[in-house]
């Protein structure tokens, strides 16, 4: 459903008498180019219940729509409008009636700005707090990693040991992806095969491996990427290890 502008002649008549609106009313975008007339008529719901309704001309999309500065404008406009009307009159009493209606929807109108303000402020608020805490918890885990993989560059041996204990978990994380193609064995090839293939893992620059004759596994490519950036940074720790173990 769709609602229209309308016009009317300037030798036209429009009367409201004694209408009783219950939710309000809407003529902001009205042309009256015309005697109106507003005598004895009342406003039951100053700000209307179904906000929704002033939102939008399509009926349809109401239910969707929450309440918007807005449909707040067009409630103190159409008061504006009787307000004048009033006052062209010399209706001085109903004029400020409808004064104070066109104040409250203002009012309204501004505590929506308000309220818009405060929520940008504290969606701006809690992604600072949020990066804040990413910061801290990240320098965290880079000194706890520092610590377990070479003790802050003092241990070659820890790095080593690190390095070979995180191609050993994410090893067995790309075993089980690919879980499905394998059969258990206990036998001597089969554990040699295994071992092979985990030095393959340890090799960083060869990225075409084909674990146990299988060329297609797709998450395991993904366990296998990760895994090879800590088998890398466990590498680069021994190193920065040896270095500063040289130097004393």
């Amino acid at each position: 459903m769709k609602t229209y502008n309308n016009k009317v002649s300037s030798n036209s008549i429009i009367s409201f008498e004694s209408a009783i609106f219950k939710q309000s009313l809407d003529i902001s975008r009205a042309n009256f180019w015309c005697k109106l007339t507003f005598w004895n008529s009342e406003i039951e719901n100053t700000i209307p219940k179904e906000i929704g309704l002033y939102c939008t001309d399509d009926i349809e999309k109401v239910s969707v729509l929450e309440p918007k500065k807005e449909a707040y404008k067009k409630i103190r406009e159409s008061y504006r409008i009787i307000k004048n009307e009033f006052t062209k009159e010399g209706n001085a009493i109903d004029s400020l009636d409808f004064f104070n209606y066109e104040m409250i929807a203002y009012k309204e109108e501004k505590r929506r700005d308000i309220e818009r303000e405060e929520k940008r402020r504290d969606i701006e608020k809690k992604l600072s707090e949020f990066f804040i805490w990413l910061r801290f918890t990240n320098d965290r885990f880079l000194i706890w990693l520092n610590k377990i993989s070479n003790d802050n560059g003092t241990n070659w041996f820890r790095g080593i040991c690190f390095t070979l204990i995180i191609t050993l978990i994410f090893y067995l994380i790309f075993l089980l992806t690919i879980s499905g193609e394998l059969m258990f064995s206990t036998s001597k090839l089969a554990l040699k095969s295994t071992l092979k293939h985990f030095v393959e893992f340890l090799n960083v620059s060869k990225w075409d491996i084909k674990p146990f004759g299988i060329d297609s596994y797709d998450y395991g490519y993904v366990v296998l990427f990760i895994g090879r950036l800590f088998i890398a940074y466990g590498y680069y720790q021994t190193i920065q290890a040896f270095r500063k173990y040289g130097k004393k």
